[in-house]
């Protein structure tokens, strides 16, 4: 009986759903209601109008009628492209239905224009609710302006915004579990043609839009290529719109973002360093970004620019042995025609290039020494080099330079700090007792300097291989290693969960030798002599008497297990073959030998060509679109360098010039005078801002040009 109350409740539910008492079907109507599909079918507006005027009081007669499959008479007009009957119908009152959605996904701006015009009553203004309780092919989060963002028409997208059509509430979608609800609203917002009518700076929302799916992108689980190739879509739009402009000046204008590129800080380039940020690679590596990036690193010595490789060696070379000089001169004449050729980018970078060279020659001379003179001096100069360091970083977070809290130059420069503090602490130690520099205990703090300071010359040098990406040949070779070394701590991951689980298991059949082993039966024996003699005094294992083999023990199986992925194993090294060695079970040395062939066919034959495929495909994914990947990642260490300011390297950083002092004076001024420069320094911003406009308003007509005359073509 059950049974049965649940499906006549399943039967009222259909029937409450699917009910056609208001609007009939096809198949339940008069003769007269198919003749009239028929005509509605065939285009035949005039027969239409006429049948319309005559049974306007026939009461078995409706407009609103449905053919087999659901569709409605506007329904019907709209996708067979008939505007006239589209008109007829909406005279004689009849049911929009789904038209605006079919019209507007067929692109048939005709009956859009008439759709729109039609008058709607009220609390039906574009909503997603339908305008028949029927079966609808589109979901009901679709509105017609989010279909018109999906098919990219910037025509019919004018038009619904003129008369306010609605986009679903990114509350609506945002942290909703309807995956498709919030791919459709993101596929809608990032559609180039929304993006125009709808922003004033379609650059920023570009880049708002890409950050906000990078964010989706990181917390999906499945269903992330969907986000992405909406991402790279926009890296797409964003590098097409930047191709419109004409001139250096038009691509200096937007990459400030209408920043005034005449201040202190000058050519901060903020809008490409949010490009940076959130990964439009191909808007940076776009070519008139690039070679605006290298007029402006270049600045001031164009002539290396279009020079030779070999020239451009031999320039960079000469600026980096002379270093010093160049140092000392700017802090001299920061304002002469040669201290501003020395901070120019180029030259600062090459500066910076030495003072690192440097600093690794010091790291590798730092030998523990303290009894001589020229230790302490190595020692002082790396703390002068570290502190200088340390002082770039800060003034680097003060500026926001680009990349300024990198992870790994933060943990590079604890590590660094880690190991002066720990030095500074032993050397205090050992002025009060010297006693100690001959009885080090294990917590010495020299010894846990040196631990950091390894840690931290590793990463020096891996900081330093950073700089060798402004090369065309080395670059792409350094960012194929880095994705490699990713695929290797992946790899990791999988290798220790197989590696411990064998070690494990060698182990446990090591640790179980037949119990009439002879070394066995001697410590039996010494042990029931010490219950005997009640003696308590002496201690002692089976270890003692027995010698079990290295695989006994988990640390040292873990171990030989990793170097067999270099092949130094035998499998002579499966016997215990020592004088006093335990006896096994011959199925322990059988299983134990299958064990170990079983982790070299999965370690070696298994994981280490999966590992070698992991790593091919990395490689062939940065070749695949090298040039790209190399100028994105090039243009993240030049932007380091534009910006003016930070030109002395360490440790010339830290000694005090007339330029510090300048600005400590004009400081001074602008607190005594700052209303006056604050009013003058809003009218260049406001002046820089509405250039920016300008110039961003003009990238938008040119490429509307470019898209209708794309578009009419495609037309025919």
């Amino acid at each position: 009986m059950d049974l049965y109350r649940k499906q006549d409740a399943d039967e009222q539910i259909e029937d409450a759903v699917f009910s056609v008492t208001k609007l009939p079907i096809l198949g339940e109507n008069s003769q007269l209601q198919r003749r009239f599909l028929s005509q509605v079918k065939d285009g035949d507006s005039a027969e239409v109008e006429e049948m319309l005027t005559k049974h306007v009081h026939d009461v078995s007669f409706t407009i609103d009628c449905l053919d087999p499959c659901g569709r409605s008479v506007v329904e019907l007009a709209t996708i067979r492209g008939n505007q006239e009957m589209v008109e007829t119908l909406l005279r004689h009152g009849a049911d929009l239905g789904d038209s605006l959605l079919y019209a507007v996904d067929l692109e048939k701006e005709d009956i859009v224009t008439t759709l729109l015009s039609y008058p709607r009553t009220e609390g039906s203004e574009f909503s997603t609710d339908k305008g028949t309780p029927k079966e609808s092919l589109f979901s009901s989060h679709v509105t017609p302006l989010l279909l018109a963002a999906h098919r990219n028409n910037y025509s019919i997208l004018k038009l619904l915004l003129y008369h306010q059509c609605p986009l679903p509430i990114i509350g609506d979608v945002s942290g909703s579990t309807d995956h498709r609800a919030m791919l459709d609203y993101y596929r809608a917002v990032t559609s180039p043609s929304y993006i125009l009518l709808t922003s004033q700076d379609p650059f920023e929302t570009a880049f708002k839009l890409k950050e906000e799916l990078n964010n989706i992108v990181s917390c999906l689980e499945t269903g992330k290529r969907e986000f992405q190739e909406l991402s790279a879509r926009l890296e797409e739009f964003t590098a097409e719109l930047i191709n419109f402009a004409r001139c250096p000046k038009e691509v200096m204008t937007v990459l400030n973002a209408g920043d005034n590129m005449e201040d202190i800080a000058g050519l901060r380039m903020r809008q490409l360093q949010k490009a940076i940020e959130v990964g439009h690679k191909k808007f940076v590596a776009h070519n008139k970004c690039q070679e605006l990036l290298n007029l402006q690193f270049y600045r001031r010595h164009h002539g290396v620019l279009y020079s030779t490789t070999w020239k451009k060696m031999l320039a960079f070379w000469i600026c980096k042995v002379l270093t010093p000089v160049l140092a000392l001169v700017y802090m001299v004449i920061p304002k002469a025609y040669l201290g501003e050729a020395i901070a120019s980018p180029v030259v600062k970078f090459n500066m910076r290039s030495w003072s690192w060279l440097l600093f690794l020659t010091i790291t590798i001379l730092l030998n523990g020494d303290l009894e001589s003179t020229e230790a302490y001096v190595l020692i002082g100069t790396y703390y002068c080099w570290v502190l200088g360091m340390v002082w770039e970083k800060v003034k680097e977070i003060w500026t926001a330079s680009v990349d300024a809290w990198n992870k790994w130059d933060m943990l590079l420069l604890l590590c660094h700090v880690t190991a002066m503090g720990c030095f500074t602490g032993g050397i205090v130690a050992i002025q009060k007792d010297v006693n100690l520099l001959f009885n080090p205990g294990e917590w010495n703090p020299f010894f846990i300097g040196s631990y950091f300071l390894a840690i931290a010359v590793i990463l020096s040098f891996a900081r330093y291989m950073s700089m060798l990406m402004f090369s065309e040949t080395i670059g792409p070779l350094l960012l194929s290693m880095y994705k490699m070394v990713v695929d290797i701590f992946r790899f990791i991951i999988v290798f220790l969960i197989i590696i411990v689980g064998f070690a494990t298991a060698l182990q446990r059949l090591y640790s179980s030798p037949r119990p009439d082993s002879d070394c066995l039966k001697e410590f039996y024996q010494a042990r029931r002599e010490q219950h005997q003699a009640n003696n308590t005094n002496v201690n002692f294992t089976a270890e003692d008497f027995c010698y079990y083999g290295d695989f006994a023990h988990l640390h040292k199986s873990i171990f030989y297990l990793c170097w067999t992925l270099y092949g130094k194993f035998e499998f002579t090294d499966l016997d215990v073959t020592a004088p006093n060695a335990v006896q096994f079970p011959v199925v322990s040395i059988w299983l134990s030998r299958i064990l170990f062939i079983t982790y070299i066919t999965t370690s070696i034959i298994i994981m280490l060509n999966i590992l070698i495929a992991m790593m091919s495909d990395s490689f062939s994914s940065v070749s695949s679109d090298a040039e790209v990947e190399w100028r994105f990642a090039r243009s993240r260490e030049m932007l380091k360098y534009i910006p003016k300011g930070r030109t002395l390297p360490p440790p010339f950083n830290l000694i005090p010039s007339p330029k510090s002092g300048w600005y400590f004076l004009k400081w001074l001024v602008l607190i005594c005078r700052g209303q006056k420069l604050q009013e003058k320094d809003e009218i260049e911003l406001r002046q820089a801002h509405g250039k920016y406009k300008v110039t961003v308003k003009r990238l938008k007509a040119r490429y509307l040009l470019a898209y209708r005359l794309h578009r009419d073509q495609a037309e025919g």
